[in-house]
């Protein structure tokens, strides 16, 4: 696209996706054709870099670091605003290619979402990029070994400690080996916990939680004769 004049020393190049799976890299058809006029030009286009790819980059649409770079150091083009990824995420080493990044969080598993990009930029070599976090949401993930009591109840003030529970989700990992008791005072507290959080999810394919009776446990379930008999032996085995 042509670039668009917003004042008398900037402009602005679009780089827009027209449709899901273009034939080719439409930043590069939008920055080839470019040269150095002088004024600052900022780039804004979608989608992914083959830096960031690594040998995933044999999509036509992919955005090739070299070309943008080469556009950089000739004065063609001054900074690249990209779409495409949700975690904010520096490209290459010019300093002046960025994906901004989701607002909120919208995966367990992005690394740095929640930002905008403050930049400054002029024409004499000079852009400085702040990352400000402005998301109201949060997507925690939190792993635990639980063996006793002291071990729920510390799961318990992680929970205690977060701040916003209406706009936070929480997926766990668990492992260890609790007892009857413990574990039900576990489930309480799950129960408690997702009336007052986003979500609440425990990992059941990635947790390894064993529940097995101690000696109080036992004892509460009141056998006696052969019943009882039969649960000692196999509380030993």
């Amino acid at each position: 696209s042509q670039p668009l004049s917003v004042s008398p020393s900037v402009e602005l190049v679009g780089a827009a996706w027209t449709h899901k799976r273009p034939s080719r890299s439409v930043l590069s058809d939008a920055i080839g054709p470019l040269e150095a006029t002088g004024k600052i030009r900022i780039v804004v286009g979608h989608g992914p870099v083959d830096a960031v790819l690594g040998s995933l980059n044999d999509e036509p649409s992919t955005i090739r670091l070299a070309e943008v770079e080469a556009a950089i150091a000739g004065g063609a083009i001054h900074y690249v605003a990209l779409g495409d990824r949700h975690s904010t995420t520096r490209v290459g080493e010019s300093g002046r290619v960025w994906y901004a990044g989701t607002p909120e969080p919208t995966r367990f598993d992005e690394v740095d979402p929640g930002n905008v990009l403050i930049v400054e930029v002029d024409g004499h070599g000079h852009c400085e990029v702040e990352k400000v976090r402005i998301a109201q949401w949060q997507f925690i993930n939190h792993e635990a070994t639980l063996t006793e009591a002291d071990d729920v109840a510390a799961l318990k003030h992680f929970f205690t400690q977060l701040e916003d529970k209406p706009r936070t989700g929480v997926r766990l990992v668990l492992s260890g080996t609790l007892t009857v008791r413990d574990h039900a005072a576990l489930e309480d507290l799950l129960e408690s916990e997702r009336q007052s959080l986003a979500a609440l999810e425990v990992m059941r394919d990635r947790s390894d939680l064993v529940v097995r009776p101690d000696d109080f446990d036992f004892e509460s379930f009141g056998l006696g004769g052969f019943a009882r008999s039969a649960l000692l032996e196999l509380q030993h085995l």
